[in-house]
């Protein structure tokens, strides 16, 4: 998920980033996710799960507040990765995720 030219205007401002899903994992039970927020080539994680048992739909969620942002227009890219064990990260159509992103005084 990307939202595309994100503006961020002021010079003391922040990022608040609220983001919440769902997902499974196959493979393996004892399988963490990390879900971050990537803002000009930093990943800023927001949302940790552990899944276990493995082909079960779990939901994950977090709000994070991203200071030291300069002004400018940015693509905010959603990612995923496995933090811990060996099962495989997987959404299908009964998944979903929701991102806002918004500049806070």
């Amino acid at each position: 998920v990307v939202i595309e030219d994100f503006v961020k205007s002021g010079d003391t401002s922040s990022v608040a980033v609220t983001l919440f899903g769902s997902a499974f994992t196959s493979g393996a039970v004892n399988t963490s996710v990390e879900v971050s927020v990537t803002i000009n080539g930093t990943d800023n994680p927001v949302a940790f799960h552990l899944y276990n048992p493995v082909l079960q739909h779990m939901g994950f969620g977090g709000v994070l507040d991203i200071p030291d942002v300069a002004p400018g227009t940015y693509d905010l890219e959603i990612m995923w990765r496995r933090a811990a064990g060996t099962g495989t990260l997987n959404w299908d159509a009964s998944d979903y995720v929701s991102v806002r992103a918004y500049e806070t005084a």
